[in-house]
């Protein structure tokens, strides 16, 4: 009994017990902050490489060559995020209405287009053990972007 009275009154090691449970707190706060820091950054890179997609495509008119362009604006590590491009051409404001279009094949076909959608898909797996848990495996970004073909 005696021992326990002592246990129950003894302050020696609550500071460390404190310390270990508000570490742990802390340590998911700053992995969170981390993770969503990185979604951010690569969404605006994803945004970033579809714009410059849609450049491309829209001087060239080759979907290889925006492809490449999208590819080359992302970071290395993460340049295998990007899915191929989705390239729909549109005959006039109509047609990007009610979304009918047809498929970019960057042959003399596609001169008659007056605009073209571009879309860029990114898949990323998540860093942190707990993120995955949460909120899955995957983030999965769509850019889409329209631009007037010169």
């Amino acid at each position: 009994m005696s021992i326990l009275r002592r246990l129950k009154r003894s302050q020696r090691g609550a500071a460390l017990t404190e310390f270990a449970f508000s570490s742990l707190l802390m340590i998911l706060v700053l992995m969170t902050t981390i993770e969503f820091g990185i979604e951010m950054f690569m969404r605006q890179q994803a945004e970033r490489a579809a714009g410059t997609a849609a450049v491309v495509f829209g001087e060239t008119r080759s979907p290889q060559k925006a492809q490449d362009a999208a590819q080359g604006i992302m970071l290395r590590g993460f340049s295998d995020c990007i899915e191929p491009l989705e390239i729909t051409l549109h005959n006039g404001i109509n047609s990007l209405k009610n979304g009918s279009g047809r498929e970019a094949r960057g042959n003399p076909s596609d001169d008659g287009s007056q605009f073209a959608k571009v879309v860029l898909t990114c898949n990323w797996d998540r860093l942190t053990p707990g993120s995955r848990l949460m909120l899955g495996p995957r983030i999965t970004h769509r850019s889409s972007t329209y631009v007037r073909i010169r």
